[in-house]
């Protein structure tokens, strides 16, 4: 049972229901900093992952020299309490962060990570944060049902099925100050596409669904089927610019229609 303080129950202090975006408050902060600080007390992942993390940090995103080890001199952690970045640029810190941690760990380790990510979630949630972070990607807040079959499908995804997800989940990143929703739909009916074609052949999507009915009729009912071909197919539309050139602009994908487009893909 969730803990309301006395003078909440009675009234004396308003309880504020905003949901916060756009800005990364003290309280949020401290909790992205304590999920690292915890990554190495309470998790245990090796320090020499963060060593290692801190002189690629330095070389490969500050471009900083090498000489005299001036790499090596700047915690990213310390890196992004700095006043003078924006908001959006300490999640970039934070993405780089972790991408290198779920790039360089043991499956063991990278467990270890999830857990500490699912925590830092829960804090987002109980600070009214409007992000979370799936797989180390900032995505706009959306059900944990919905989060956690993202979380799922890039989990058990393998090679370009994987890819294309994740690369749906960037281009919809709260840290970009240009999101791509067009690129993000299309990466996601591109993950359908390749794990249908990897698993039942076909050139498009539509010859993988066909052969999918041929080989395993009772797979999937005919109306997820034909739901499944009715949103390939708004993808090929010339108003949407997913698939193919924008033709006119009287209809342009929004961030719902990006989520909406995710979650059905990872589903």
């Amino acid at each position: 049972m969730t803990f309301i303080p006395f003078s909440q129950r009675n009234g004396y202090v308003e309880v504020s229901t905003v949901i916060i975006r756009e800005t990364l408050t003290t309280p949020i902060m401290n909790s992205i900093q304590n999920l690292f600080t915890e990554l190495w007390n309470k998790y245990t992942l090796p320090l020499s992952i963060f060593e290692k993390l801190t002189a690629e940090f330095g070389r490969y995103y500050l471009n900083s020299r090498i000489e005299g080890n001036q790499h090596k001199m700047i915690n990213p952690i310390h890196y992004m309490d700095y006043d003078d970045l924006e908001w959006y640029e300490k999640l970039d810190v934070i993405e780089w962060c972790l991408d290198y941690l779920y790039k360089h760990l043991n499956s063991d380790e990278i467990h270890k990570l999830d857990c500490g990510i699912i925590d830092l979630n829960k804090e987002f949630e109980r600070h009214r944060y409007g992000y979370r972070l799936v797989k180390g990607t900032f995505i706009e807040t959306t059900s944990n049902q919905e989060i956690g079959s993202i979380e799922h499908a890039i989990s058990i995804a393998n090679g370009n099925v994987q890819i294309h997800l994740r690369q749906a989940l960037q281009s919809i990143s709260p840290s970009n100050q240009t999101p791509d929703f067009r690129n993000s739909i299309k990466e996601s009916i591109s993950a359908v596409g390749s794990f249908l074609r990897e698993n039942f052949g076909g050139q498009t999507l539509g010859d993988a669904l066909n052969n999918m009915q041929k080989k395993r009729p009772n797979l999937l009912h005919r109306f997820i089927v034909q739901a499944i071909e009715k949103l390939y197919t708004y993808t090929n539309q010339s108003n949407t610019g997913i698939r193919h050139e924008l033709l006119s602009h009287d209809y342009l994908p929004d961030h719902s229609d990006a989520i909406f487009m995710l979650v059905q893909s990872a589903s």
